[in-house]
């Protein structure tokens, strides 16, 4: 409702409405109380004349009409300043001053932003918490970190306010967006409008915020960069967690067979749910032995880890020949540096992806978010949410993640 009513008026945001209305308000009454005064107290006496000749009406008029102009001057005054300090106000944001524990971070109040030319403020309902995030916060991130920094790659909200020559989006809009430069642990966040995902009626807020990193992720690793294909035997490493169970139904719509591995007892239930064909615990048996009895010893066509160290290194055994492997995390650590002796003896190729490297806007980057948007819509591309937490416990919702018991998904509520 609110939305319609602001487009109607010719605003943007709510603070902008306000002042157009006091504007409008002041205007009316710095024009109605003279014409009120001269109507009831000066027409009696308007054709009469002072003792200089001047005619008593015209004094009136005149003075009216000064009067009238200063007060509607300082009316616009008084509305644009109160304009200015409503698009002045506080919000909150949760800022890693420093590396450490989760409860090095804190939660601080700076100045709302405002869009810039190209940009669109969102006011953030939820925020997609994922493992980066505690590799940011652990300074183990494979990027550069400078902090202070503010967490958080996926956010979903209304649209509060546009930039210069944004089109295509409206105030009140219910969007999703991706963050290539994180910031999305706050109460309102600014994106490029090529970053924003107008949603459907369908998908709700909560999950509007967990799909855009590990969905996407997930798709550009199988279908750009992998080229899955029908009948091909795909390794999944981490199954259980949020981009493993993305790339898991993604890959059996594909037409490809799943296996995959975990680390924790108990994950193994919601990939096997999601269509996996077998998961492997890596704690208890041997994934490559297991990858080869399930493909008669060939192998399987592509791998994909976010574990890294040991568990890469082993996983090249399990590729067929020309098989390829992707690598888009190290929550173990760092590939070993012997890579070249795993790869010669099958031409095996890797591939080490991280998708800020996609080109927001793209055709590639549009035709991931169609096909994303239609499963979630069409019922096959599920986005379990495990947890939401308000902004206050962002440290908690940190520790829960790193405890490795969560199969799907954590949100940050950063509005209360």
């Amino acid at each position: 409702m609110t939305a319609p009513l602001l487009r109607m008026l010719g605003a943007q945001t709510l603070a902008e409405l306000r002042a157009r209305w006091r504007i409008a308000a002041f205007s009316m009454t710095s024009l109605a109380l003279p014409v009120v005064f001269f109507t009831f107290f000066g027409l009696p006496f308007a054709s009469q004349t002072f003792p200089d000749g001047v005619s008593v009406g015209a004094y009136l008029l005149v003075s009216f009409a000064a009067y009238g102009s200063f007060t509607q001057a300082a009316f616009y005054v008084d509305a644009l300043a109160g304009f200015a300090w409503s698009n002045n106000q506080l919000e909150r944001q949760i800022v890693i001053p420093k590396s450490g524990e989760p409860d090095v971070m804190q939660v601080v109040e700076c100045s709302t932003p405002a869009p810039r030319a190209g940009e669109v403020a969102i006011d953030v309902i939820y925020c997609g918490c994922n493992w980066a995030d505690t590799m940011m916060r652990r300074n183990t991130y494979p990027h550069p970190v400078t902090y202070p920094v503010v967490p958080g790659f996926e956010v979903s909200g209304h649209v509060s306010a546009l930039g210069a020559d944004v089109s295509g989006i409206r105030v009140g809009d219910r969007v999703a967006a991706y963050l290539s430069e994180d910031g999305g642990y706050s109460e309102t966040c600014i994106v490029p409008v090529e970053s924003v995902i107008p949603l459907p009626q369908q998908i709700d807020l909560d999950v509007a915020a967990a799909f855009p990193v590990q969905a996407l992720t997930a798709y550009f690793m199988l279908h750009m960069i992998g080229r899955v294909r029908p009948g091909w035997v795909v390794l999944i490493h981490a199954i259980g967690g949020g981009v493993g169970l993305c790339l898991t139904q993604l890959a059996v719509k594909a037409g490809a067979r799943v296996i995959g591995t975990i680390g924790t007892a108990g994950k193994e239930r919601r990939p096997l749910e999601l269509g996996a064909s077998r998961v492997v615990n890596r704690n208890e048996r041997d994934f490559v032995s297991a990858a080869l009895e399930m493909t008669g010893g060939k192998g399987v066509d592509l791998l994909l880890d976010s574990v890294g160290a040991s568990t890469l290194d082993r996983s090249f055994a399990a590729l067929k020949t020309l098989g390829h492997a992707i690598s888009y995390g190290e929550a173990e650590g760092r590939p070993f540096a012997n890579l070249w002796e795993r790869m010669v003896p099958k031409s095996l190729t890797l591939t080490r992806f991280h998708m800020g490297h996609i080109e927001v806007g793209s055709a590639v980057w549009k035709a991931g978010v169609a096909h994303v948007l239609a499963g979630i819509v069409e019922g096959w591309l599920r986005i379990p949410i495990e947890g939401i937490y308000p902004l206050r416990e962002a440290g908690a919702m940190h520790g829960r993640l790193e405890s490795r018991q969560v199969s799907g998904k954590l949100l940050l509520a950063t509005r209360e």
